[in-house]
């Protein structure tokens, strides 16, 4: 289902329901190169040296400040060669966009009526 050519970037936390962000990124990395950046509450120096010695890109405890996030996922873009005009612009990932001109994040959420 994750592939580098479906996903621009992958932001990961460490906790999921159904094990670890890091056994996520070694999966992930067994077969794409897509940028991974661990989002997360662990923020002991053991988390973050493993998060980025098995394949994450970068390593951002929360909380964090909302334009130091988008500048590292900037960075991260940038290095992996992944620089389009709409990359710059809007970020997506998943239900969130980011608005890089404006600083703003955004959810999609459903509406019940």
């Amino acid at each position: 289902m994750i592939s580098s050519n479906e996903y621009s970037m992958i932001l990961l936390d460490v906790t999921l329901p159904d094990g670890t962000g890091y056994e996520l990124c070694q999966y992930i990395r067994g077969f794409s190169q897509v940028p991974i950046i661990f989002l997360t509450a662990c923020d002991e120096e053991v988390n973050i040296v493993m998060g980025l010695d098995i394949g994450g890109d970068d390593y951002i405890t929360k909380p964090f400040r909302i334009r130091e996030l988008i500048s590292r996922i900037k960075a991260v873009l940038r290095r992996k060669g992944n620089t389009s005009e709409e990359n710059k612009k809007i970020l997506k990932f998943g239900d969130l966009s980011i608005y890089t001109l404006e600083a703003r994040v955004y959810k999609m959420i459903k509406k019940y009526f």
